[in-house]
């Protein structure tokens, strides 16, 4: 809407904050769309509420005009229960709450959070592991471990799935729920993905200059990959080594389904054009419908446990 209806609107956001103030209160606008508001402790029900209230009452110019632009906010609350604590270490707790929120990917108008202690502890770790990913990368410390699928005809192994531990010299093996969500959130997952996928071919080239017969071993591949039309071109690791392309599968998760289904139908074409096997991981556990089905061009279906359990 322009520079001029962006100050316009902060000015507005300002005002109706400095309406809702009581005596010795105060706020400030920090930076950009970021306000400070220090405000009388309360417990935490009632102070959620005059949160609320004041980010309604920020909307409320929506009221009675046909073209509705809603704002939406979240407050980062730090509570100051030691008052000789610097005030910028303050600041710094209601952040940490307030990036909290952000990396949930809360989208409703209003959203609130209280420091928590984990919250800081989270974003020091992940910030450790940020410091250290591309090194761990290099040095060698992601493994990989070969999970085993069994063929209930004969009992014999027919594949296996490709998964990637962090074998930390300091913290030891750490499993993928503590590190893959935030690779993926940083997207340092598609650098973990293409060294598994590396990993896998080289290990599938073993195995064929011993003269043994490998099975197919799929390969886990993140949605942060398919923001650029060509990322098949990454995958170069087969064509490297010499690894038929049939025996890898490229596993991809069933939010595609329900993020953009078009662009899932085009990914699997891409992928079996190139000659790999392509399966879903996780079907049934979101949005996806068996109609889906007869559309989707997998070869394998990974159908969550939600389609053999049942609750009374």
């Amino acid at each position: 809407f322009g520079i001029e209806m962006g100050d316009k609107t902060l000015r507005h956001v300002y005002e109706v904050l400095e309406h809702h103030l009581q005596e010795g209160e105060f706020v400030t606008r920090v930076a950009a769309d970021n306000f400070c508001l220090l405000l009388h402790n309360a417990d935490k029900p009632m102070l959620v509420n005059r949160l609320e209230v004041m980010s309604r009452d920020i909307n409320r110019f929506n009221y009675g005009i046909e073209r509705k632009y809603f704002l939406s906010f979240v407050f980062g609350v730090c509570p100051v229960l030691d008052p000789n604590l610097p005030l910028t270490q303050l600041l710094d707790r209601a952040n940490v709450a307030l990036k909290s929120i952000k990396d949930t990917g809360d989208s409703r108008l209003f959203a609130c959070r209280f420091y928590s202690d984990l919250d800081r502890l989270k974003l020091m770790r992940e910030k450790e592991m940020e410091n250290r990913m591309q090194d761990a990368l290099n040095a060698g410390e992601f493994v990989v471990y070969l999970q085993p699928k069994l063929s209930l005809k004969d009992n014999t192994i027919a594949g296996a799935e490709a998964l990637v531990r962090w074998q930390d010299p300091e913290h030891g093996l750490i499993p993928p729920d503590e590190f893959i969500p935030f690779f993926e959130k940083n997207r340092f997952i598609i650098d973990v993905d293409l060294y598994v996928f590396e990993q896998v071919c080289m290990l599938l080239r073993r195995w064929l200059d011993a003269g043994l017969t490998p099975v197919p071993i799929s390969v886990n591949m993140s949605r942060a990959h398919l923001v650029h039309s060509n990322f098949l071109d990454t995958y170069k690791a087969c064509d490297e080594n010499g690894v038929p392309p049939e025996l890898l599968e490229i596993e991809l998760t069933e939010t595609l389904v329900f993020k953009n289904p078009d662009m899932l139908f085009q990914v699997i074409d891409q992928i079996h054009r190139r000659g790999y096997r392509c399966s879903m991981d996780d079907f049934g556990s979101g949005y996806s419908s068996l109609n889906l089905l007869k559309d989707l061009r997998m070869d394998t279906l990974k159908l969550d446990r939600a389609f053999f359990t049942s609750e009374n």
